[in-house]
């Protein structure tokens, strides 16, 4: 049960960064909103986050705990691996679709992915 509960560095991870990602696009851009770019910025990455995403956060999670448990419950050997092919199985379809719809936050949501996994490998060490 601890291991699926260290899933929260991921969920951490992807949140911190699309909260940056939308603060870099949002202030990168010139707008007609000036003077409202923080308050677009704030609850825009929220919307972005939680309404817009919401589907894809609920296939995320249960992908992560689905493989969680055909991987790394039966036998913790070679856990990096595991968690590469984990991180590999689970962005596949982002990737696809950052290059068909030239939608980019998905490729650095993936590399927070792999460091979140590559920190939470230290965790589930120190669980077992």
């Amino acid at each position: 049960m601890k291991i699926l509960l260290s899933n929260w560095i991921n969920v951490v991870g992807i949140i911190v960064t699309a909260y940056l990602y939308t603060f870099f696009w949002t202030f990168s851009k010139p707008s007609d909103f000036e003077g409202n770019r923080l308050m677009i910025w704030l609850f825009g990455s929220l919307f972005t986050i939680f309404g817009y995403g919401m589907m894809s956060w609920l296939l995320f999670v249960f992908a992560i705990v689905a493989l969680d448990m055909l991987l790394i419950f039966p036998n913790r050997r070679k856990l990096t691996e595991k968690l590469l092919i984990e991180w590999l199985l689970i962005i596949s379809p982002f990737i696809y679709w950052a290059f068909k719809y030239d939608y980019w936050l998905w490729i650095m949501l993936a590399a927070s992915f792999l460091l979140t996994q590559l920190l939470r490998k230290r965790k589930i060490e120190r669980i077992t």
